[in-house]
């Protein structure tokens, strides 16, 4: 799953967030008559701005909201929290990491899938491109930076990269294995936080 889950990630965040990309991207947009700049697009694209709702969170607070489901579904396996506590411990947690005052209006977390919340972090770290190339990791020196392609709308060679390096096992192989294959190196947090400490500078 955290493989699966990555390929959407690597193109929603490193793809198409690409400030390369953000040429395409606005050249589409002016076509059809919403004029602005690529310097600008990229910055509305990038930007840091505490969300309640996850999905529409930016790349730097969306793993914000995984990490407090997750501690609050250990504190639910282990007594700490109590169901009915849900709805004011997450109030006081999107406080906390994310400085969002949650309405008791709007619905809280999901009570689906115990458990399965940390698997939409760990794709966050599996998509990040290490260092120049693109990933599930990726050698840079093999693929190399693609600034060039993205600004033509070309992506075929990092989809050949991904067809070869990952596409082709399928499920032969568990998640930590596949990454080492396909990189030469195991995941890391790294990449991610070489990725997301200019957001964070930014915001």
């Amino acid at each position: 799953m955290s493989i699966h889950e990555s390929q959407s990630k690597l193109w929603e965040n490193h793809v198409a967030r690409n400030p390369a990309f953000a040429e395409v991207l606005a050249a589409e947009l002016g076509a059809g008559g919403f004029a602005v700049s690529p310097t600008e697009l990229h910055a509305a694209l990038v930007g840091v701005e505490a969300s309640a709702v996850r999905v529409s969170a930016d790349p730097l607070t969306y793993p914000l909201h995984i990490i407090l489901r997750f501690e609050l579904e250990l504190a639910l396996i282990a007594g700490e929290l109590a169901v009915p506590d849900l709805p004011a411990a997450w109030r006081e947690g999107m406080r906390r990491l994310l400085a969002s005052r949650w309405s008791p209006t709007r619905s809280g977390p999901s009570g689906r899938a115990l458990g399965r919340r940390r698997l939409r972090l760990l794709p966050e770290l599996c998509a990040r491109l290490p260092d120049r190339g693109p990933a599930v990791g990726g050698h840079a020196e093999e693929l190399g930076p693609r600034d060039e392609d993205l600004r033509h709308g070309e992506a075929a060679p990092i989809q050949g990269w991904l067809a070869e390096r990952v596409h082709r096992h399928g499920r032969r192989l568990d998640t930590m294995p596949l990454i080492e294959q396909a990189t030469g190196q195991p995941l890391s947090i790294e990449p991610f936080l070489r990725y997301v400490t200019p957001l964070a500078q930014g915001a």
